[in-house]
């Protein structure tokens, strides 16, 4: 299942990717605050109610799509939706998601719809939304795993390596 999704989702953000062309492939030096972070960073739900984390990153550049998995016990929470925000860093109505759920947690995919200009996107700002419900009692980690940030060349990231997670807990009562 993951690898059929991993395939959907890159022929996807494939066709977003080389749809166009066009943009720089330069990543600059990495701020030393390159970071994806969930907020809040803990919460406290009730068994059968839902609470909303949202997915933000800090200081990147030429961030065209990204894709990652978020991992969690998911006998303690499960996912209801993932969205991209209106006004997030994607920019209003430009931005695409893709997610599936597996037994260790989600991908996901997020990425630009490709125009004729430069799609690529810097700076910071939410990318991400996403609904939990609890399952059962417990306290689930929220973590960040398997991140890959392009451009819109399809050129990775080059300071993946310096990017940071923050991650969040979600606490089932």
């Amino acid at each position: 299942m993951r690898t059929t999704f991993y395939i959907i989702t890159s022929a996807a953000l494939a066709i977003l990717t080389f749809g166009c062309g066009g943009g720089s492939s330069s990543n600059g030096p990495a701020p030393a605050d390159f970071y994806v972070s969930l907020t809040p960073q803990n919460d406290t739900v009730d068994i059968d109610s839902s609470t909303t984390l949202t997915g933000s990153i800090n200081e990147v550049s030429n961030l065209f799509a990204i894709t990652f998995d978020l991992l969690f016990d998911t006998s303690l929470v499960k996912v209801d939706t993932v969205m991209v925000p209106a006004d997030g860093i994607w920019g209003s109505g430009s931005g695409l998601v893709f997610f599936q759920r597996n037994h260790d947690g989600i991908s996901i995919g997020l990425g630009k719809v490709q125009t004729e200009g430069n799609d690529n996107v810097s700076g910071s700002g939410e990318f991400f939304t996403i609904d939990f419900t609890g399952n059962s009692a417990g306290s689930a980690q929220i973590v960040y795993d398997d991140i890959s940030i392009v451009d819109e060349n399809g050129t990775s990231n080059s300071n993946i390596n310096n990017l940071q997670t923050k991650s969040a807990q979600i606490v089932v009562q």
